[in-house]
């Protein structure tokens, strides 16, 4: 969890989308022999210079003992036993020296009588066949005091092939850092680096910078009133001065650190604090990023990629609580959804997760599982292979053309190697690479996350031919995604025409009709061919505005039915400005239309054009008057529900300035309105003001 061995150059981002299915990682399996292995505790994990990682772990049935293995893939060695003194508790850790000397460092408890506790560290120099012992600490206990050498962790330090590491650790009592280094040939004296703490659960974090072959120590303390993550650097003689990680302002506990480096010197911290795992990266050109919140969770274990990539697990909390899941870093931002790290396994207590990436770049995690019985906890790992060819393409990518656009969709393959998508686009045929055509998207992008990116200002009957290809950090790519799409000008009656679900564009159009109590507006074609209804905030619209409208098509439903079409999830935008347009003289029976199936319902009885939506206006005598409603009757004889003829006009209120047996003039927008029990509309003409109702001769 700590080295990087593959490294490249960083872009900048713009990546957008929501969370999809994210990388796979192999169904988790056992580090341990559950038949001679029970109890497993403190799995931990190192990638090992010529392949795969180290593994260690400390089955606590019938005893505790220290142990070795060696996981290349999903091929796992024999267990090598490690020699103890004592009863090796608490925490653990292991490591590989520059020459290839592996490391294991554990906390050794004997009684107070025979030395008390001490921090031991065994070498081995022929990949875990044997071992060799050494003591780190040699502290001497006042009676009543033993038991302080707390948390060793171990990394190497100095160049590349040098056999130095270096063991930190946490003395308690004293609740301060202390440090020892081995030269080759000895261990130093274990020191105090200068800096207390009394927080025992954030002393954890110690890693090699691969840059300059430094080493960084992370730890809490609170400053003020805050709980702050911090850490020291050690150039092999001295720890240089404390560097604040963390922004915190208020008083939550931060715990269970975790850092890694990789190969340009930047560096990626985490903790848990208040069930949520944080993070900050650092980069040595542009400094501290944000603090980030990167999931609700803990014990999180972060670990350096090639590309400037980091990875993080850890264990979830809410409705996963028990799983542990992880994420990439990239592009200066956590993706957006987690993948699944413990496949395969039921949702159980899971704790102490660890994490680092092997020479091919292969993450391996391991973590202790509590579900499965009385010897628990047992010690789980899974792999996720970074691929050795070009990112997959992407998944679902769609072309859907509108009124002087195309919209692309499509998801973002799952491939944890996906770096850039690249679109470039043709009038002539699909390009074939990511540099033929022309440009219409080069980003920086994760994987499984969804894409988007409307292509504007296209002439309308042109196709266009797109081709989208995913590009690892190297520009490899494989075979592009295609798709084609042709701009039509849309108008409100060819879109009354999509299905449901349909994004529509509308250019030009002019509001007719404004109810605010409703929520809608309605628009027509300025020639006065069709008109529709609009689902949008009314606030600032007025009739005669002229708009642009982009939405999805729907159906209004009423009894059941779909009576109108309208747009919904609107955009209203005013463009201009024209004369109100005249509503269209209609006769009783051309009033509504007919239906055309399956998703424009005309009227009772209707026939031609299908008005719904359009500003129309009909002349006749009032044959009722029913609360806020008039019949109006031009001799066609039009019916009505419970015997009543004439077209249904529906005025503001029931204050309504005519009566029956007046010659009036409706003026207003044909609206679906479906009777119980009827399959189709009735005929109905909304007024929008009492300015829309003429009395033109009384009785």
């Amino acid at each position: 969890m700590r080295k990087l061995l593959i490294a490249a150059p960083l872009a900048v981002i713009c990546c957008f989308g929501a969370p999809a299915c994210a990388q796979q990682w192999s169904t988790a399996r056992l580090l341990h022999s559950p038949d001679t292995e029970k109890a497993v505790k403190n799995p931990v994990l190192y990638p090992a210079a010529s392949g795969g990682v180290h593994v260690h772990y400390k089955p606590t049935k019938p005893s505790t003992t220290v142990r070795y293995r060696r996981l290349v893939g999903d091929i796992l060695s024999g267990p090598s036993v490690v020699p103890a003194t004592g009863w090796p508790g608490g925490r653990s850790d292991i490591t590989e020296a520059g020459n290839g000397d592996i490391w294991i460092t554990w906390e050794n408890w004997v009684d107070d009588a025979q030395g008390g506790e001490q921090i031991w560290a065994a070498r081995s120099s022929n990949g875990g066949a044997s071992w060799t012992m050494f003591p780190v600490t040699a502290y001497a206990y006042p009676p009543g005091q033993g038991g302080q050498a707390k948390t060793p962790q171990i990394a190497p330090y100095g160049p590349a092939s040098s056999p130095n590491v270096v063991c930190a650790s946490w003395r308690a009592v004293h609740n301060q850092l202390y440090y020892g280094v081995w030269n080759g040939s000895s261990w130093s004296a274990h020191t105090s680096i200068g800096t207390w703490t009394d927080n025992s659960y954030a002393v954890t974090g110690l890693c090699r910078n691969p840059l300059d072959g430094s080493v960084y120590r992370t730890y809490g303390r609170k400053i003020g009133a805050s709980w702050q993550v911090c850490m020291r650097r050690f150039d092999g003689v001295n720890w240089g001065p404390e560097i604040v990680v963390s922004t915190n302002t208020g008083t939550e506990f931060v715990a269970r650190l975790s850092i890694a480096i990789n190969k340009q010197g930047e560096i990626m911290v985490a903790w848990d604090q208040d069930e949520k795992v944080m993070a900050r990266h650092y980069s040595p050109v542009t400094g501290w990023g944000p603090q980030l919140m990167v999931a609700q969770g803990f014990a999180p274990a972060v670990a350096a990629m090639q590309h400037s990539y980091f990875y993080i697990v850890y264990c979830e909390l809410g409705t996963v609580n028990g799983r542990v899941a992880g994420k990439r870093f990239a592009h200066g931002e956590w993706q957006p959804g987690a993948s699944v790290v413990s496949v395969g396994l039921p949702l159980a207590f899971s704790a102490d997760p660890d994490l680092c990436a092997d020479s091919s770049n292969t993450l391996y995690a391991s973590w202790e599982y509590f579900g499965g019985g009385d010897d628990a906890p047992f010690a789980y790992y899974s792999r996720l292979p970074y691929p050795s060819g070009p990112p997959a393409p992407v998944e679902g990518f769609t072309a859907t053309a509108s009124d002087g656009l195309t919209r692309l969709r499509w998801t973002n393959p799952p491939s944890l190697n996906l770096h850039r998508i690249v679109i470039r686009y043709s009038t002539t045929g699909f390009p074939q690479t990511p540099s033929d055509g022309l440009p219409l998207l080069d980003q920086l992008v994760h994987p499984a996350a969804s894409g988007a990116v409307d292509h504007t200002g296209l002439p309308n009957g042109v196709t266009h031919y797109y081709s989208v290809f995913c590009l690892d950090a190297f520009n490899n790519y494989g075979q592009p995604v295609q798709v084609a799409a042709t701009p039509f000008s849309q108008t409100c009656g060819n879109v009354r025409l999509l299905p449901d679900g349909t994004r529509v564009d509308l250019s030009g159009r002019v509001v007719t009709a404004v109810f605010p109590s409703d929520g809608v507006i309605y628009i027509q074609d300025p020639e006065r061919s069709s008109g529709i209804r609009v689902v949008a905030p009314t606030a600032g619209l007025s009739v005669g505005d002229v708009v642009r409208v982009s939405g999805v098509m729907d159906s209004r439903v009423v009894t059941g039915l779909r009576c109108e079409r309208q747009i919904v999830q609107a955009t209203v935008t005013v463009t201009g400005q024209a004369s109100p347009l005249a509503p269209v003289r209609m006769k009783g029976l051309a009033a509504g239309g007919g239906s055309v199936p399956p998703l424009l319902l005309g009227v009772n009885d209707g026939y031609g054009v299908n008005t719904i939506g359009l500003l129309v206006s009909v002349t006749g005598r009032v044959t009722a008057k029913v609360g806020s409603y008039l019949f109006v009757d031009d001799g066609s004889g039009v019916r009505d529900t419970s015997g009543r003829t004439g077209v249904m006009v529906r005025c503001p209120d029931t204050s309504i300035p005519a009566g029956v047996g007046d010659l009036v003039s409706a003026a207003g927008v044909m609206e679906g309105s479906v009777p119980t029990g009827w399959t189709t509309n009735r005929r109905l003409v909304r007024l929008r003001s009492y300015a829309d109702l003429q009395v033109l001769a009384g009785p």
